[in-house]
């Protein structure tokens, strides 16, 4: 399958899954390429965010997640507004429960992603240009991420950010990605990941 040119846009409010947004659920996506889109908030007075730009899949029970020789290329999340979250412009993997679920019940294999952003362009924080990991379990096997950043005030991890999560890379690459902070007292951490929880490296590399 290939989906293109996706916007979830709100003008006043939040914004979910550029693409694909799968609520309370789980999902298989195989031989397929999500490109070009994107999770905006245009302008609001309060907090707003602007989740998954290409994909966000909230699951629970036993739902699970499974993406394979796909792409995930060129998307966004952007807030415009003075303040708020921008998370994830590829894709946001969370779990209803708050707590990490099965081993493995989440995975990413053989797959590719590049040129993914996360921007804020006022006040707000920017996490993970490519994934963001909440309360889940993910092996990722044979991944490439690519030339994927994160800008804003506050910025938490320039190509991933996992929270409550256990994570397995086998034969993966992270290259040329940033976490950019703006203004002249902006904070950012972890250009590459950054891991609150556990993460275990085989044979992977971080350039």
């Amino acid at each position: 399958s290939t989906i293109e040119h996706c916007n979830a846009v709100a003008r006043r409010g939040d914004a979910y899954g550029g693409a694909v947004y799968v609520f309370d659920g789980g999902m298989a996506i195989a031989s397929s390429r999500i490109a070009y889109c994107s999770a905006v908030c245009l302008g609001s007075e309060w907090y707003s965010y602007a989740f998954g730009g290409g994909l966000y899949l909230l699951g629970s029970g036993s739902d699970s997640f499974a993406l394979e020789d796909s792409q995930i290329l060129s998307c966004s999340s952007t807030v415009q507004s003075s303040n708020g979250q921008v998370r994830a412009g590829a894709a946001l993997l969370t779990h209803s429960s708050r707590t990490s679920v099965a081993r493995n019940s989440m995975s990413i294999k053989r797959c590719f992603i590049a040129g993914c952003t996360a921007t804020h362009h006022q006040a707000g924080s920017a996490i993970a240009a490519a994934v963001s990991f909440l309360y889940v379990t993910c092996l990722l096997e044979d991944v490439e991420i690519r030339d994927c950043t994160s800008m804003g005030v506050s910025v938490y991890g320039g190509a991933m950010y996992a929270s409550s999560a256990d994570l397995i890379f086998t034969r993966c690459e992270i290259t040329s990605c940033a976490a950019i902070a703006t203004g002249a007292t902006g904070t950012a951490f972890g250009g590459g990941l950054l891991l609150y929880g556990s993460a275990t490296f085989d044979n992977s590399s971080l350039f």
